[in-house]
């Protein structure tokens, strides 16, 4: 049970159980170590149910985004787990993740980001910098760049800003956060330049 974008086949042979084996032939602490062991299970439980059953259930981690490393994609669960036997669901919209040390630093992002449900449901690509901070790729291409430390209340004042200025929808190409208590504005020169924010800094929030 518990089991929804894994493949069974790949659960039973974790298992190491083949049907017509003796109810009590393999220990249920091994088999539970091989289950919690495969990168794409959470947890698992495992129970004899006599006189002839072996009751399994599955809790599957969550691929919360897909990062993108050497040319390759790969899910990726909120704590940087690379699930490799997942499928992706068509139906979800995973945020790009791009950068080598991406998993290490996928659990902050996310804590940061789920503060803030609107903004992220708008989030195409985070990329790491340098390994130190995020530029952060919104639906119609803004670029936030967030700073090495605490990026948390940078993203808090862009939230703060949106929601009070729409700044996704004017003319801008990047929104560069990365100086503490300023705010950078980089204007797309193609669009007309009338109804444009002027650079604001935390003193005006």
């Amino acid at each position: 049970e518990g089991i929804d974008k894994l493949a069974v086949p790949y659960i039973v042979q974790s298992l190491g159980v083949e049907v017509g084996d003796p109810i009590f032939r393999h220990s249920i602490k091994d088999i539970k170590t091989r289950l919690n062991a495969l990168p794409e299970v959470r947890a698992a439980k495992v129970e004899r149910r006599l006189p002839d059953t072996l009751y399994v259930e599955i809790v599957e981690r969550k691929a919360f985004a897909l990062w993108q490393n050497k040319g390759e994609y790969k899910l990726i669960d909120l704590d940087g787990t690379v699930l490799l036997n997942q499928e992706r669901d068509a139906s979800t919209h995973y945020i790009v993740m791009t950068g080598e040390d991406v998993p290490a630093h996928t659990q902050a992002f996310l804590d940061m980001v789920e503060k803030t449900p609107e903004l992220k449901s708008r989030i195409d690509t985070a990329m790491r910098v340098g390994g130190r901070r995020w530029d952060v790729k919104m639906h119609g291409g803004i670029v936030v760049k967030l700073p090495d430390n605490n990026p948390e209340k940078a993203w808090e004042i862009f939230d703060k800003l949106e929601r009070e200025q729409q700044l996704l929808e004017r003319a801008i190409q990047s929104i560069d956060m990365r100086i503490e208590d300023r705010l950078f504005l980089k204007m797309d020169p193609i669009e007309p330049a009338a109804d444009k924010p002027k650079k604001t800094t935390a003193r005006d929030i």
